[in-house]
């Protein structure tokens, strides 16, 4: 791998180590949930990079999992190979996975629009907010009880381009 000032990128990650109980983790990539590292112009996860350097490489679709359920540690003891379905079967075994938000049910709000119903009517008959409906209706082009859509807007603006006004007075 290409060094950056003279260091492996092994040696990068230990110069940014802190120890925090059993884990070593980095201050590298702080807004980040996995710390990143640049290699020859590319971020990688500073987990895999410890992983391949301290324990050997990585099977090609394979992941690295944490058994600490760090995403910052980078501890070969902490780590291990395993497959999407282990990541995901480790995911849902130590709570980590989040139900995903349901979606606006976009027939019934166009049904009800269509039968003149208010956006605030339509958003309690559906149990959803009333700017959610509102994005649902501007997704299909309509707003303000109007449609809105591309071709009967450039119609209008190629009728005003057109029009020439009377002269007065």
């Amino acid at each position: 791998m290409k060094r950056k000032h003279g260091l492996t990128p092994l040696q990068r990650i230990e110069r940014y180590r802190v120890s925090r109980g059993e884990c070593w983790e980095v201050t590298l990539s702080p807004n980040k949930v996995y710390p990143l590292i640049k290699i020859n112009g590319r971020h990688e996860a500073v987990h895999r990079v410890a992983y391949e350097s301290l324990v050997g490489p990585i099977p090609t679709g394979m992941y690295v999992l944490h058994h600490c359920d760090n995403p910052r540690c980078h501890r070969p003891e902490h780590l291990y190979v395993g497959t999407l379905q282990d990541n995901m079967r480790d995911m849902h075994s130590r709570g980590r996975w989040v139900k995903p938000k349901r979606r606006a049910p976009e027939k019934a709000i166009l049904a009800l629009h269509a039968k003149g119903y208010s956006q605030v009517e339509i958003a309690a008959q559906v149990n959803f907010s009333q700017p959610c409906v509102s994005s649902v209706l501007r997704a299909h082009g309509v707003s303000r009880g109007r449609h809105t859509s591309f071709g009967k807007h450039k119609a209008w603006i190629t009728r005003k381009k057109n029009h020439v006004p009377s002269s007065s007075g």
